[in-house]
């Protein structure tokens, strides 16, 4: 296809868009055509769309991945507030004060990214921490010891060797139990936030 040199959230442009993937569509038999764009050019296109109703019926408007992935973390963020993510996450060093909104509402795609990676790790470093405290000290030391040979040198034998080993086994399915446990709040509704 030609490019239109246009801004994309010009109607005129949106619309000759939207028909040219519609010609497209009906060229390969494709009953729907999908189309897939950014936020701001996604709300031109909702605006004709809506406005056109009996000519664009046949046409699905997708988000693209990153503005679907920044709505996604600004949901986290509004589910954490009042938490005590946000101080979390200042007092940790890894965001100034000056920002935290930013990214608790998604708009710092990088940042959030990043913060939200690495409070998942610490909060799964905990969960496995509370898990292990629950086992005897041996039984911890057995299971992980495969998985431990796993780290230390990657390869497709100890790969085997730790998927085969029962110990490492019985310790990841167990893990998985304490989890779901958590999740429905068997141990604290604390736990399960």
């Amino acid at each position: 296809m030609a490019p239109i040199l246009h801004p994309i959230t010009d109607f005129v442009t949106m619309n000759q868009c939207l028909d040219t993937s519609m010609a497209v569509s009906s060229k390969v038999e494709q009953e729907y055509t999908m189309v897939t764009m950014d936020l701001a050019a996604a709300k031109t296109a909702y605006d004709l769309i809506w406005a056109e109703e009996d000519k664009y019926q046949k046409v699905l408007l997708n988000l693209g991945p990153f503005h679907v992935m920044c709505s996604y973390m600004g949901a986290i963020g509004k589910m954490m507030c009042g938490s005590g993510f946000n101080d979390i996450v200042v007092e940790g060093g890894l965001c100034a004060s000056g920002s935290i909104d930013q990214v608790m509402t998604g708009r710092h795609y990088n940042r959030a990214l990043h913060i939200h990676q690495c409070m998942l790790d610490c909060l799964e470093r905990l969960l496995l921490m509370s898990f292990q405290e629950t086992l005897p000290a041996k039984t911890v030391t057995q299971s992980l010891h495969a998985a431990a040979c796993l780290a230390i040198q990657a390869t497709a034998v100890n790969l085997c060797k730790t998927s085969n080993s029962d110990s490492c086994m019985d310790f990841l399915k167990g893990y998985d139990s304490f989890k779901e446990r958590v999740r429905h709040r068997k141990l604290s509704k604390k736990a399960q936030f």
